[in-house]
């Protein structure tokens, strides 16, 4: 390996991942693949929140509007 190549590979964050060793190239993986199942709960999390909360306000304005318990059932 010459010169010009070792620089290519020592800065940055490519650089220091390809430079890392197998122990902590699996480490990065397992930490990137519990990163992307984060994200999936969180996009999840924030769908199910909205989605709950225009159904309360659809019942909400339902109860505002009926006369009579009887007539929400």
């Amino acid at each position: 390996m010459d010169v010009s190549s070792a620089n290519v590979y020592s800065s940055g964050l490519m650089g220091m991942i390809l430079g890392a060793g197998p122990m902590a190239k699996v480490v990065m993986v397992i930490l990137f693949f519990f990163s992307i199942v984060a994200w999936t709960i969180i996009f999840m999390k924030f769908r199910q929140y909205s989605r709950t909360e225009s159904e309360g306000e659809r019942f909400f304005r339902a109860v505002k509007e009926a006369d009579s318990f009887n007539k929400l059932i």
